[in-house]
């Protein structure tokens, strides 16, 4: 038991006295650093200020792999702002493009488009997305009110209980239910 007693004691001296202080000079500024410029273990990578919502990055991100939208830009400009008309008119070529190559049947079906107004609703935008949608749709899928038809697909989700489809639709939200639209043609 004493010889047990001795090698503890031995060996907490040991771990106690091995302990050498180290002080590290800091960096005293009154001046914070910007998020923008912040270095990460000097590797180079830098941390950018986000201008896109949390809940809609992997969804942007996706969409630049699509070729919808360029991930850089998630940082050059805030995607929380109102969608841009011809911001708009350049997403919705684009996806109109990207159903074009897929080379899926295409059939005419003018009694299934809906009327758009020119204002930068939700609702107006779904709109023109539907109206798209509706070549590369089967017909039995289609004569639902757009809206609760997107909705059923699984592009439009909302807050569980509003759609805000009249509320200004913001670069982010157009290019997230492009996307969501592009997902739901190829998976069809």
């Amino acid at each position: 038991m004493f010889k047990k007693n001795v090698i503890s004691v031995l060996l907490a001296a040991t771990i106690i006295l091995s302990n050498t202080p180290v002080f590290a000079e800091e960096l005293i500024s009154n001046e914070a650093i910007p998020e923008a410029e912040m270095n990460l273990f000097d590797t180079g990578l830098s941390i950018p200020e986000r201008k896109a919502s949390s809940w809609a990055l992997d969804e942007l991100v996706d969409s630049d792999r699509y070729g919808l939208y360029k991930s850089e830009n998630l940082y050059n400009s805030s995607l929380k702002l109102e969608l841009e008309d011809e911001f708009k008119n350049n997403i919705l070529k684009n996806f109109q493009e990207k159903l074009e190559e897929t080379k899926l049947e295409v059939a005419e079906k003018p009694t299934f488009l809906v009327q758009v107004n020119d204002s930068n609703t939700r609702g107006n935008f779904l709109r023109e997305v539907y109206n798209i949608m509706v070549s590369y749709e089967k017909r039995e899928n289609l004569g639902k009110d757009p809206i609760m038809y997107l909705n059923h697909i699984g592009i439009l989700n909302g807050n569980g209980e509003e759609f805000f489809l009249d509320r200004t639709i913001r670069t982010e939200e157009g290019i997230i239910f492009i996307k969501r639209a592009v997902d739901y043609i190829y998976s069809e």
